[in-house]
This record gives structure tokens, sequence and C-alpha cells, in this order.
């Protein structure tokens, strides 16, 4: 939930060792798959890719919230984005968006996506910066596993190449979303060590 979110930057860690606006959070539902590491790609669409060291943390990120790509014409939206995978830096936009989107959810709690959308477009935070994550390598659960395996052979598996995290909202219901990605999860050290990386530099 954006409160969630909000709480854990604003409030904080007591044990962290870090200043608090240094942080990034990366949100994602519990129907993802990860099948590579997807911070370094963060790290990059965030601060540039010359940044090393946590020199990032010397300038302006270049958004104030990714989000992966649901539709590319929904509802007359160009890159409708989807709410189960989110990485959003700490500025003063992304507060004022996540408090606005919390207050409209508390009206409206079964329109969290819609109203993620929305909100992004409207002129009550002009300033907010947004972009859509790589489709490629955030693909939502109709590409991966329905359009793409359509293509079959070579041409599915090039398309699911650049594959980090899969979102798997393509499935309707809990059973049939943990029969479909059973085996998939591949996790290791280095994964664990960039996300440390990215979010304690």
């Amino acid at each position: 939930e954006p409160n969630a979110a909000a709480n854990e930057v604003i409030e904080g860690d007591g044990d962290m060792k870090v200043k608090k606006e240094n942080l990034v959070i990366v949100y994602s539902d519990l129907d993802t798959v990860w099948l590579k590491d997807p911070f370094k790609y963060i790290q990059t669409e965030l601060f540039g890719s010359n940044n090393k060291g946590g020199t990032q943390l010397k300038q302006q990120p270049n958004y104030d919230i990714l989000a992966a790509v649901d539709d590319h014409n929904y509802n007359n939206v160009t890159d409708y984005y989807c709410t189960g995978y989110l990485a959003i830096a700490q500025t003063p936009a992304s507060f004022a968006f996540l408090s606005q989107w919390e207050k409209g959810l508390q009206t409206n709690p079964q329109l969290n996506q819609p109203l993620f959308n929305s909100l992004l477009r409207s002129e009550e935070i002009p300033d907010i910066r947004h972009g859509g994550l790589g489709e490629s390598e955030f693909p939502p659960g109709r590409l991966y596993f329905d359009e793409w395996e359509k293509l079959g052979g070579a041409s599915n598996k090039l398309m699911k190449k650049k594959t980090m995290v899969v979102h798997n909202n393509y499935i309707i219901g809990h059973d049939a979303k943990k029969r479909k990605i059973s085996g998939a999860w591949f996790v290791d050290e280095k994964i664990t060590q960039m996300r440390d990386e990215l979010i304690y530099c």
C-alpha cells in the first residue's frame, strides 16, 4: 500500500546506519517472479549509467517514480502503469504523490491502479516525473505467459531473454498463480548484494 511505502521512507528504521534521504524504495507485489537481478537496471534508470560508488546520491534522480507498464493504450492512456512493481526515489514530489494516493484510497480502496495512473497525470502534482520500466525487462503476465508464448520457439526465447521480473497478474486465482510460477524463482548472493548497494549506498 502507498502509505506503507511512505511510512518506510518517512519514519525509517532506527537500526539503519544511513541517512533516510539516501533511500530508494522498490515495491513489488507477491505474485512477481524475479528471474534476474533488477537493481542495477533500476539504479541506472534513476541515476544514469556513469554513477559508481554511490555518486548518484550527489545528484537528483531522473525520475520520482518508475513503474511497470501494463498496457500501451488502456482507457486512452499511453503507458498505463501497473502498481505491482514500483521504484520510488525519495523526493518532495514522490512524497506529495504518495500522500495524495493514500488520501484517495481511503475513499476508494479498490481503485488502487486507476487512481495511481490518473493522479500521476493530474494537475495536483504537476512536477512529478514518472516513467515506465522496460517492457522486456519487466513484462506483464499478459505478454510473458500468453502473447510471447504464442510466438513460440526462438522468438519466444528472444523476447524473454531480457526479462528480470515478470508480474503474474495475467493468471487469476491464488492456486493458479502458484502453479504457474512454481519453481521459477532464482535468487543468489549477487542479487542480495546489489539490493543492499542500492538501498544502503
